[in-house]
């Protein structure tokens, strides 16, 4: 690149961790030889003690800007089509992003793109500029109630997770997919890449066109439906996605259907919907103790306390008092050695170290009921 040994250079590549902490946009380095690790050159940044690897078309000898006059760290809507990367993450119509920096793809385009990183995806993705937008899309309202009626609609197909946990409880499940589409006219000008950080260096990675949101599991369509919403502000959405995921959680406790239940607080987790989160787990716990407490041997008395103590913990009495029964009635047929356990487990109550005893419990409960 014919540059020079001690030469400072700002680095105009999206921001983005490294193993010292966090290499920013604008930053100045000093040339300190070739990369190791890419087509590029080394440089030594004031925030690092050790060299970087970078791309030749990531360095520049002047004060490096963003297209479109955005600010590094401005808030961003994304106004392209939807589609997917290598890895999981997603590109949603009206996802908030945060702009990180400018394309480096080293051609012509660079000037008409710029980095950032979307909600809920670990790496940038550089879009065009006529992807991006400071406002919320005034369509975004129409596109994710139709996406949330669709989902609420499509409930009843499991995703391979769940169809699977249902072939063996039900040996069948039929199956079908979704071939209905959202009416929402998005263009495809020139598809978004993604910028996955290997060996200290970023890779280009094309996106997969298409309505990705029809590839999901039903609730994960509706997290993010709820993701974007909130994102933007859209109370009736959020309103309705709340409802939606309630009347989900309640057919699911009422059927017994563990992996959606499951599902639920793994994708309420994911997005941030706490309140939905905890009351997912809640109806998981009540939904799965029983079954697991019958599929405890019968002298399994340490298994038996586990879920006794949780089941209190939780308020399930009548669970707690069926555990606490199987335990005293099993309890004397117990080997000593085993029997001898579980009155450890007993004098633990007695214990005055609190640290210990909070600790010992603590393993129990993992070992045994895996919350």
């Amino acid at each position: 690149g014919g540059f020079k040994l001690g030469e400072p250079l700002f680095y105009c590549g999206p921001s983005r961790s490294c193993n010292e902490g966090v290499l920013s946009f604008g930053e100045i380095g000093e040339v300190t030889g070739r990369a190791a690790f890419c087509h590029g050159i080394a440089l030594l940044f004031p925030s690092n003690q050790d060299s970087l690897d970078v791309k030749v078309t990531e360095v520049c000898g002047e004060k490096p800007w963003i297209p479109g006059s955005f600010d590094h760290g401005e808030q961003v809507f994304y106004t392209g089509p939807c589609c997917s990367f290598p890895g999981g993450d997603l590109l949603v119509y009206g996802a908030l992003g945060q702009v990180v920096g400018r394309s480096c793809l080293g051609d012509e385009g660079d000037d008409q793109r710029v980095a950032a990183v979307f909600q809920g995806n670990m790496h940038p993705s550089v879009v065009c500029l006529s992807q991006v937008s400071r406002e919320v899309p005034a369509d975004l309202h129409a596109y994710l109630k139709q996406q949330l009626e669709r989902a609420d609609a499509n409930m009843h197909q499991p995703s391979p997770r769940r169809a699977a946990s249902r072939e063996q409880r039900f040996a069948s499940f039929p199956s079908s997919s979704s071939t209905s589409t959202a009416d929402v006219k998005i263009d495809w000008k020139e598809g978004p890449f993604h910028l996955l950080q290997q060996n200290f260096r970023f890779s280009g990675l094309e996106a997969t066109r298409g309505t990705v949101l029809e590839d999901m599991a039903p609730f994960a369509e509706i997290a993010s439906v709820y993701r974007t919403a909130k994102d933007a502000r859209l109370t009736p959405i959020i309103e309705d996605a709340n409802k939606a995921a309630r009347l989900q959680v309640k057919l699911a406790h009422e059927s017994g259907d563990l992996a959606l239940l499951s599902e639920i607080a793994r994708e309420a987790e994911e997005c941030g919907w706490t309140d939905l989160c905890a009351s997912a787990v809640s109806e998981l716990e009540q939904a799965s103790l029983p079954v697991l407490l019958d599929h405890c041997r019968e002298n399994d008395v340490l298994a038996h306390r586990a879920i006794y103590r949780h089941a209190t913990s939780r308020g399930m009495l009548n669970l707690a008092e069926k555990a606490h029964l199987r335990f005293h009635s099993t309890s004397n047929a117990t080997p000593d050695s085993e029997f001898q356990r579980s009155r450890t487990d007993e004098e633990l109550h007695q214990c005055q170290d609190a640290g210990l005893k909070e600790k010992m419990q603590l393993l129990l409960d993992e070992t045994y009921t895996a919350w």
